[in-house]
């Protein structure tokens, strides 16, 4: 043990050592797509930024209150570099490479929302949860946005389902914080909303890609909306390798958003749009839990604990754009940004919001379950002697 205490820790200069080798070997494979301006440079740059920026949002913790999501980060990462004058010229990711790993994450996402779908959990109340909010949240947006935004109906209903989806990066972390607490576990509230959110993800990304396949499609109405249906189960045999594409995907949307493209006027009348599809989204899950046993303050923390907004938004937000840029038409262009600005804005506002709403909520709102949090207690210390007897 001394010998080895004695030897030198080499490790602060084998790494950079090894990212130097790293690079010379990618130059000499790919030549000058490594170099800065290039498109490979510019990915590995985005993802490293990425994962740095969700670390560092990570570290930002409040007493009792869940950690904000690592993706706000992520996404913030990738809107820096899109807008800090230097660095965006060397930081440069082709449209074409862009568009194609994000439609990637998509397939990700879509694994994740069906691998976590458990039929057997979706009892009455939970598929109310899941689908009356949604749908009518998905409609409230769709008309707001037609008259505000002046997006045709297509457009408006296309947004309408990109917003209306919660996000499991914020409430399943959440739930399981206070379930672990013991918060609401009588009656199964955390247990409730996560298997809510898979089921909630599936219904808004199908009604998304239909209403896509009817405003791009060449093929018959019903064939896209068959096409929006099936799309979401057949997904589910691509593979989990979100660790991985979750930094490219939010890095990616965030670098999409150009501030100085930016117009005051869409900004407003974006985020209007959103706060008026999150009233009538906390309105309709308070209608749709009101007999379902719960007392009013469980019933208020539910229909909080439905807003944030995250990761199906960075996933879809920009899905139309792309198809826009295929077409060549600069409105279309325009309605695909219009969509991409809103998801972004969605993201910014109800993700840290809503993960501080539910935190700081869910202890004076639900009741906890004492008796569940000494079993864990005694199941934890049991463990823990026996580890230390072994």
């Amino acid at each position: 043990m001394r010998v080895l205490s004695l030897c030198p820790h080499a490790t602060s200069r084998v790494y950079p050592l090894l990212g130097l080798l790293l690079f010379g070997v990618v130059w000499a494979v790919t030549g000058p797509a490594c170099l800065p301006g290039q498109n490979l440079f510019g990915l590995v740059i985005l993802f490293l930024t990425a994962v740095c920026g969700g670390k560092l949002i990570s570290v930002i913790r409040l007493p009792r209150t869940p950690p904000i999501p690592a993706l706000l980060g992520m996404l913030l990462a990738g809107v820096v570099l899109r807008n800090v004058p230097y660095i965006t010229d060397a930081v440069y990711i082709d449209q074409s490479w862009s568009a194609a790993l994000r439609n990637v994450s998509l397939a990700v996402i879509l694994t994740r929302a069906g691998l976590g779908l458990n039929a057997a959990r979706l009892k009455a109340v939970c598929v109310r949860v899941a689908v009356g909010p949604c749908v009518l949240e998905a409609c409230t947006v769709a008309v707001v946005s037609h008259f505000l935004l002046e997006l045709p109906w297509i457009w408006s209903f296309m947004l309408g389902f990109v917003l209306a989806a919660v996000s499991p990066a914020v409430v399943v972390p959440s739930m399981l914080l206070l379930q672990s607490d013991g918060f609401g576990v009588q009656k199964g509230i955390p247990t409730l909303l996560m298997a809510a959110g898979s089921f909630d993800d599936i219904l808004a990304i199908t009604g998304f890609t239909t209403c896509l396949g009817v405003a791009f499609g060449t093929g018959s109405t019903w064939m896209n909306v068959g096409k929006g249906v099936l799309e979401a189960p057949v997904a589910a045999v691509v593979g989990r390798f979100w660790d991985v594409f979750q930094p490219l995907l939010f890095g990616l949307i965030g670098a999409e958003i150009s501030i100085s493209s930016l117009s005051a006027y869409t900004v407003g009348l974006g985020v209007a749009t959103l706060c008026v599809g999150l009233l009538v989204r906390v309105l309709v899950t308070f209608c749709v839990v009101l007999f379902a046993g719960f007392n009013m303050k469980e019933k208020i923390f539910i229909s909080l604990a439905w807003m944030p907004k995250a990761t199906v938004q960075a996933a879809i937000g920009s899905t139309a754009l792309d198809v826009a840029r295929s077409t060549g038409d600069q409105q279309l262009q325009k309605y695909g940004m219009d969509v991409l600005t809103v998801a972004v804005l969605a993201i910014l506002i109800t993700a840290p919001v809503g993960a501080l709403a539910i935190g700081l909520t869910g202890p004076k709102l639900l009741l906890q379950d004492t008796h569940a949090l000494d079993q864990c207690e005694h199941e934890s210390s049991r463990v823990d002697g026996l580890e230390s007897k072994l």
